[in-house]
């Protein structure tokens, strides 16, 4: 082996290495894996932005609309995600409390296969569609207006 050949061997290495030992997400952006790592901490707090909204809604019957982050109580310290939205409105079945993810840092069916599996494949979580949300066993629950065509929600009927 030539006696110039080491030290180059070594300052090649030294240059890669940073490059590999760079952390780098699970799956290139926009892959199902990377989504699904998202997906599973926003799902989390959907639901717990849900019980949220339920109480404020129990707790004040008949106020329909969007309900403001500031008018949920949450544990602390708790902070909602960015573009999670809720609502309560009336439909043919009774007052529906409604929350919504509508950002796009993972997909519409990313994060309403993680609500399934967070939910316990209940059939009040899914995408919504014209009108109803779907869940993924095909249960259609309307929701009241106000509520966005293609982003996955969870919706609740508002009993006393």
């Amino acid at each position: 082996m030539p006696s110039g050949f080491f030290p180059l061997l070594l300052l090649a290495a030294m240059a890669v290495l940073p490059l590999v030992m760079v952390n780098h997400a699970v799956g290139i952006p926009g892959s199902v894996s990377r989504q699904s790592l998202s997906a599973r901490p926003l799902g989390d707090a959907l639901l717990v932005q849900q019980q949220a909204l339920l109480a404020w809604a129990r707790a004040n019957p008949g106020a329909y609309g969007a309900v403001p982050q500031a008018s949920l109580s949450f544990p602390n310290p708790w902070r909602a995600p960015y573009q999670v939205a809720s609502l309560v409105g009336g439909t043919v079945n009774g007052p529906v409390a409604v929350t919504w993810y509508a950002g796009a840092q993972t997909s519409t069916a990313s994060m309403a296969g993680t609500l399934v599996q967070l939910h316990a494949y209940a059939q009040d979580v899914g995408h919504t569609a014209g009108g109803v949300l779907v869940s993924p066993a095909g249960v259609f629950t309307t929701l009241p207006a106000g509520v966005p065509t293609g982003v996955a929600a969870v919706a609740d009927l508002v009993t006393p």
